[in-house]
């Protein structure tokens, strides 16, 4: 027999066990259905690492190409002003030396491009370049 002054309580309860489900149902169909998006950036294999200091006494600057990006992304190829259009021209020219010439590279194995940026150089200036 109920007392007049309580009224019967009762208990509000959630299955909290379907919520579990449901969520996990979820969270396996969003593993499933998204895509992982490939890093794309600049690929480029590395030298093998050696402890030994290189020889730095035999590089002769007749062999050193530079380029040298500047904040205002103007490019200096040897010192010199050049677009990045004839960059890749340039380049071929001072390997392959095929006049001979006592400015460009004695050979093309002793060859080197040194790469130089700017720290305001811009990435897509430096990604042409590169």
């Amino acid at each position: 027999m109920l007392k007049k002054g309580k009224k019967s309580r009762m208990k509000n309860e959630v299955n909290a066990g379907s919520m579990a489900d449901i969520a996990f149902l979820l969270l396996i169909f969003f593993l499933v259905t998204t895509t992982i998006a490939e890093d794309k950036g600049i690929r480029i294999l590395l030298p093998p690492w050696s402890d030994e200091k290189p020889d730095i006494t035999q590089l002769n600057k007749r062999n050193v190409f530079s380029v040298l990006v500047n904040a205002q992304n103007q490019l200096l190829v040897r010192g010199e002003p050049t677009e990045v259009r004839n960059l890749r021209e340039r380049a071929k020219e001072f390997i392959i030396n095929p006049l001979h010439k006592e400015d460009l590279a004695e050979s093309p194995d002793g060859a080197i491009i040194s790469l130089k940026n700017d720290r305001g150089t811009s990435y897509a200036t430096y990604l042409k370049v590169y």
